[in-house]
C-alpha cells in the first residue's frame, strides 16, 4: 500500500483572507472616496474663506468661483463644507456669500444650501443670509419657498429682510403673495412697509392681495399706508374693490399718501394721469 503519510494533504483555502483582501480593498476605496468628496473641497473652501477679505460682504470674484472650478462646483464645494461641524466649518456666513456669488454666477446647485442656510438655528445666518439675497441682482427663485417660510421667522428682522429680498425677486416672486399678504397684519410696521412693497414691486398678480392691502390703507404708519396705495397702483383696473378704501385715502393726513392714493385711482379707472 502507498504510504500516505509521505505526502500529507494541504489545507483547504477558506473564506476568510479572501474576505479580509477585500475589506482592505474596500476601505481603501472608501478613504479615497473620502479625502477626494470631503476633505479635498472643505480644505479648498477653507482656503478661500482665509484668503477673501472679512469686510467685504461679496469678496469672492469669478477668479475665485473659476479657481473652485465653476459656479456649480464652488457651490457643491460649499455645500459639502457648510455640512461640517462648525468646528470644521466656523464660517458659515461667510460660506454663504460664496453661494450667493456662486448664485450671481448661474450655479443651478446652490439655491440648495442657500434654502438649508435659510432654515439655519442660528437667526444671524438666516437673517445675513436672506439679507445677501435682497442685494443681488439674479434669479432667487431657487430659494422663493426657503424666503416665504422666512417671512414667518420668530425673529422680525428675519421677516423684515425675507420680505426685501422678495421685493428685489419682482414678479418672479408671484407665488409669495399669500405669505406676503399675511405680513401686512406684521406686528412691525417695518416688516409690514416691506410686505406691501414687495407685493408692489410684485405687480398685478399681487389682486389676490388687493382687499388686504386696501385694509393697510387705515394703517397706523404713514409708511405703511403709503406703499399700499403704491402697491394697488400697480395692481392696476384689478385693484378696482379698493376704490371707497383709495378715495378716503385721498383726506389722508400724509401727503405721500395722498398722493399715492390718487396715482392708485388714476390706474384703477384707467384714466390719463394729470400734468
Amino acid at each position: 500500500m502507498p504510504d500516505v503519510t509521505a505526502h500529507p494533504t494541504p489545507p483547504l483555502r477558506t473564506w476568510r483572507p479572501m474576505a479580509a483582501w477585500t475589506a482592505g480593498i474596500l476601505l481603501a476605496l472608501g478613504l479615497i472616496w473620502l479625502v477626494a468628496a470631503v476633505v479635498v473641497p472643505v480644505w479648498q473652501v477653507r482656503d478661500v474663506l482665509g484668503r477673501e477679505s472679512a469686510a467685504m460682504a461679496y469678496p469672492y470674484s469669478n477668479e475665485t468661483i473659476a479657481e473652485l472650478g465653476g459656479a456649480d462646483s464652488a457651490a457643491r464645494k460649499a455645500g459639502t463644507y457648510l455640512r461640517m461641524p462648525k468646528v470644521l466649518a466656523p464660517e458659515r456666513i461667510r460660506a454663504s456669500f460664496l453661494l450667493i456669488a456662486c448664485l450671481k454666477s448661474g450655479s443651478s446647485y446652490a439655491g440648495v444650501p442657500l434654502s438649508r442656510l435659510l432654515a439655519d438655528p442660528d437667526p444671524k445666518v438666516r437673517g445675513s443670509v436672506a439679507w445677501a439675497l435682497g442685494d443681488i441682482d439674479a434669479d432667487a427663485a431657487p430659494v422663493l419657498p426657503a424666503l416665504v417660510r422666512l417671512l414667518a421667522d420668530s425673529d422680525s428682522a428675519n421677516r423684515h429682510v425675507a420680505a426685501r429680498a422678495l421685493r428685489r425677486m419682482g414678479p418672479a416672486a408671484g407665488p409669495a403673495v399669500p405669505a406676503l399678504t399675511q405680513s401686512l397684519s406684521d406686528g412691525v410696521p417695518e416688516v409690514r412697509m416691506q410686505a406691501a412693497m414687495a407685493l408692489m414691486a410684485i405687480g398685478p398678480t399681487s389682486e389676490p392681495a388687493a382687499l388686504q392691502l386696501a385694509e393697510a390703507l387705515d394703517d397706523p404708519d404713514s409708511a405703511v399706508r403709503r406703499w399700499a396705495a403704491e402697491a394697488l397702483a400697480s395692481i392696476g383696473p384689478r385693484a378696482r374693490p379698493a376704490v371707497p378704501a383709495l378715495t378716503r385715502a385721498m383726506s389722508d393726513a400724509d401727503a405721500a399718501v395722498r398722493r399715492a392714493a390718487t396715482r392708485a385711482l388714476t390706474e384703477i379707472r384707467g384714466e390719463e394721469p394729470k400734468p
